[in-house]
This record gives C-alpha cells, structure tokens and sequence, in this order.
C-alpha cells in the first residue's frame, strides 16, 4: 500500500478502500488487546492456543501500513486528492496511536491483581516504533495546525511524559519545550465569563428555591446556616 501511494498507481477510490481496511483492521486489534477479561476467557477456552492470546502483529502491521501510506499521500505534492485524502486521516491515527500508546501504559498498571489479563508484554515494545513516529510527524507540523490540534494532544503528551519509553518521554519533553508554550499562546483568546444575570441562566436561576438569608460569613459570629459553627469575616485582599 505504501510503495503503491508512492508512486501514484492506486486510484482515489481504491486508496480509500485499503485505508478504512487498514483503520478496521488496525483498530480491532488494538481493541483486543486491550481487553483483559475477554482475552483471558480466550486463554481459558484455548481459542487462540495455550499462550496468552494477543493481537499484537496485526496491530503493528495494520498500523505501520496505514501509516507509511499515509504519509507518502500526504507529502505527494502533485497529488492533490491524495492529500487532501490523506491529512485528516493522518492525524486520525496519530492522535489514536498515541492516545492508545497511553492507555496501554495505564492499563499495564491497573491491571496487576485484576480480574482480566494484564497488557500483552510486548506491545509497548512493539508499538514504540510508531508512537514514535506519530510524535514526530504531529511536532513537525506547522504552527497554525499544530494548535488546531492542541485539544487532544496536550493530554496526551501529559500522560506520556512519565511513560517508561525513554526515546518517547525525550520526544515528549521537546515538544513540551518547543513547540507546546508557542502554540498555547497564540490559541488563547479572551472569553466573556457568564454570569447569573445572562438571559440563558435567568431561568435556572428563578427555578432555584430562595435560601435562607445568611449574612453571618460578613459579619461574622456563630452561623446561622451551620449551628455550632463560627464564621470570621473575609474581605479581599485582607493582609491580616
């Protein structure tokens, strides 16, 4: 699929149809492993042999075939269905890469002492390769699509900070450092903050039973809310 993106012989069409293959494919195994409980009653019935059973080559191939496909339609300048049918797919599987890559490291943890079986041992070695890859092609973005993207990628990125990959937790920390302040900045616009008064809350606020009159976090004293409280007065910017 990827030798064939490169050279242009496949048709828009049939580029799609061996993408979304790719994507099933891909996702189905990603799905199974990680699935304890599901992939510990395949072990009990031997449905997939004595060991236990796992996804894990296809995931790999499956990924790193849509992925080198990918890349090679989106760099394809002369193409521009290609692209155009390549970029948003792209990202697609950066973003599940790697959101998966960090479900995995949760999982490998939560799951000792489970009810179902832990991660299959491998594959955060397996799937490093790719998590890499899809690290470095989202950093390598220009900056208008790189905070496009910021929504999901700053959780992300914060959980594999601390993940046990040491080439993944560098990449991460660079685009912490590089990449992420800028991006942060130019996407941060004022909003107005809404308050009670706005004609969307005005009803909720009506609907609201009046409470009782309390005045005492003012002057302070025993509550009259909370009996057997006492309450000191607050003001802003009190030094003391």
């Amino acid at each position: 699929l990827a030798s064939a993106a490169a050279r242009g012989s496949l048709t828009e069409a049939g580029a799609d149809a061996l993408l979304r293959a790719c994507a099933v494919s891909r996702g189905h195994a990603a799905a199974f492993d990680g699935d304890g409980p599901l992939r510990k009653a395949c072990q009990q019935r031997k449905l997939m042999g004595a060991e236990a059973p796992d996804l894990v080559a296809q995931q790999v191939a499956a990924g790193g075939e849509a992925f080198a496909a990918l890349k090679a339609m989106h760099l394809d300048s002369t193409n521009p269905p290609y692209q155009k049918l390549a970029e948003p797919r792209l990202l697609a599987l950066c973003r599940d890469v790697l959101r998966e890559y960090a479900a995995a490291e949760r999982t490998a943890v939560a799951s000792k002492g489970g009810r179902g079986l832990a991660p299959p041992p491998q594959l955060l070695e397996a799937t490093t390769p790719l998590a890499l890859e899809a690290l470095a092609f989202v950093r390598d973005l220009d900056a208008g699509a790189f905070a496009k993207h910021c929504a999901w990628l700053v959780p992300v990125l914060s959980e594999l900070i601390v993940c046990r990959s040491v080439p993944l937790r560098t990449t991460v920390a660079a685009v912490f450092a590089t990449r992420l302040p800028s991006a942060l900045l130019s996407t941060t616009r004022p909003e107005r903050v809404q308050t009670p008064s706005d004609a969307v809350l005005t009803e909720a606020v009506a609907t609201q039973p009046a409470s009782t009159t309390d005045d005492t976090p003012l002057k302070g004293g025993p509550s009259k809310r909370h009996p057997g409280t006492v309450a000191k007065p607050y003001r802003l910017f009190e030094s003391s």
